[in-house]
């Protein structure tokens, strides 16, 4: 695997190296992936099937290149090349929202929001999303309902709504592709999975973990890196199987729009079933919540120790103790929850929203476009090695905490709610939008329906 060779300082030398070395064990436990990144970002090859030695590295190759290569414009793409602020979704470009529809008059949306199952046990991932859409579609009078990931014979006329990454859906995928799109549901994708950060950012490309490359060489459905997750929106863009493209982040929506993929942009928003103030004594200074099986986090993490700060760490995906109203506990039970996105940069707006909806001040490393949130008002920002002092401050000045926990619990219980953001979805789940009618005003232009052409330009 090729590589910038680096000197003994670990700065690059403009040179490409190649570095082949034997990992004991990996062989017998991943057979056919033996790509192995160390947290260094140097790079390995495990000898063992020399043709697929070759094959995984032109696939590594690839991978890291896809940020660097966007696709060729479509010409019908409806937004500009202009700035982040220009790329929202405005409902008023529509040529009729549900907000203008008089009352009485009959708007029904029938809605399938597919349910993402993982694990062997087949366990739910976005139930109380799910369950919070529905309720909320259904208080509007419109029809919702869950549709398996893995029955797509069960699809029907109506609005699509997939949640997360496409990559979670390949059934729907392939039914999507088979069906003559006259024929298909009106698909609406809200991704809230992580992608490489925009240029503008300023942040170092991200380095794919071993974990990441075995999941790619494997072909794993499970794969979430930022580039796995790019070259899947990228190739269900092209094939026209998205109609209408959300991203939960600006940063999001401004990398795709250097690839040429339109996109519009709705945060996540707050429900009750996320938590809410408790009154429970905080006896638990600082807690990050999340997978710590990633490289990055495990050096920060690691770091922070050195610096002197003791982190209280949580986050399994089949604990319960991490989920619903153990979550709220533990969280109201929380004076600091840290945010250490899994890329330089990246926006976890669902971290965010957990800590603020129960009051724990969020302390984060820099992330770009933090939008709908305000440091310094809604949360706190600093360098790596800033944050053992920013923490044992806030902790010292529990009355400058509590202004910021305050304001911030107010912001999303008033302004970042699932409702707003529903709000904005369902203007986007209209047939009749300027997309659908080949305006080019909404936040993603298409040929209309019936075209006879397999992708809506």
């Amino acid at each position: 695997m090729l590589l910038p060779a680096r000197d003994e300082n670990g700065a690059p030398t403009g040179k490409a190296e190649v570095q082949e070395r034997v990992v004991p064990g990996l062989r017998k436990a991943c057979p056919e992936a033996i790509l192995w990144i160390s947290t260094s970002g140097r790079s390995s090859v495990a000898l063992g099937n020399v043709d697929l030695v070759r094959r995984a590295a032109v696939l590594a190759r690839t991978v890291q290149r896809t940020v660097t290569t966007p696709a060729p414009a479509r010409q019908t793409v409806g937004l500009p090349p202009t700035s982040t602020r220009s790329l929202d979704f405005h409902p008023t470009d529509r040529s009729r929202t549900v907000a203008q529809i008089p009352r009485g008059q009959a708007c029904t949306v029938d809605i399938q929001i597919v349910e993402h199952r993982v694990g062997q046990r087949g366990q739910s991932v976005g139930g109380t999303e799910q369950a919070s859409l529905i309720r909320l579609l259904e208080s509007q009078g419109h029809r919702a309902e869950v549709l398996a990931s893995d029955r797509p014979e069960a699809l029907r006329d109506g609005v699509l709504l997939l949640l997360g990454n496409i990559n979670w859906y390949p059934e729907l995928r392939q039914k999507l592709a088979q069906t003559a799109p006259h024929r298909r549901p009106w698909v609406v994708l809200w991704h809230y999975e992580p992608l490489p950060t925009p240029r503008a950012a300023g942040f170092p490309r991200a380095w794919l973990t071993f974990r990441e490359l075995c999941k790619i060489a494997l072909r794993d459905r499970r794969v979430t890196d930022v580039y796995s997750n790019l070259r899947m929106l990228r190739s269900v863009h092209q094939a026209g199987l998205i109609d209408q493209l959300v991203v939960s982040s600006r940063g999001r929506q401004e990398f795709l729009a250097e690839q040429g993929i339109p996109s519009g942009w709705i945060p996540l928003g707050y429900t009750p079933d996320y938590g809410r103030p408790l009154a429970l004594q905080r006896d638990i200074d600082v807690l990050f919540l999340g997978i710590v099986h990633v490289p990055r986090r495990k050096r920060i993490l690691r770091r922070l120790e050195e610096l002197g700060l003791h982190v209280v760490i949580k986050g399994d995906w089949h604990d319960p103790g991490c989920w619903g109203e153990a979550r709220t506990e533990l969280l109201n039970r929380t004076r600091i929850l840290l945010n250490f996105p899994r890329t330089p940069g990246e926006m976890s707006g669902m971290r965010f929203l957990l800590g603020m909806c129960n009051q724990a001040l969020v302390v984060s490393e820099p992330v770009y476009c933090p939008d709908p949130y305000v440091s310094g008002k809604h949360f706190v920002s600093g360098q790596i090695d800033e944050l053992p002092e920013i923490v044992q401050h806030y902790l010292d000045n529990e009355t400058e905490r509590t202004a910021i926990t305050t304001a911030a619990w107010q912001h999303v219980q008033h302004e970042v709610t699932l409702a707003h953001s529903v709000g904005k979805l369902l203007p986007l789940m209209e047939r009749d939008s300027p997309r659908a009618e080949s305006k080019g005003t909404g936040p993603m232009s298409a040929s209309p329906r019936g075209s006879g052409s397999n992708t809506r330009q």
